[in-house]
């Protein structure tokens, strides 16, 4: 869990780089973080095809929408 670490959009590009490489992530929790729009769009890519994620927690991140 890397909740409530404000990890930014620098931290969100990490964990983005680490998750490509693993094919079977059934949770992530990001929560409360302060990723925004630019480590949103990263974690995007990464996670786009994971069959097996369940459970995705974003919560409170200001993306912008």
């Amino acid at each position: 869990m890397l909740s409530n670490n404000f990890i930014g959009p620098g931290g969100a590009k990490a964990v983005s780089k680490v998750l490509m490489n693993k094919k079977y992530i059934t949770e992530l929790h990001l929560g409360v973080n302060g990723v925004f729009a630019e480590g949103a769009v990263a974690l995007g890519a990464a996670l786009k095809d994971k069959k097996y994620l369940e459970v995705f927690n974003f919560k409170k991140n200001e993306i912008g929408l």
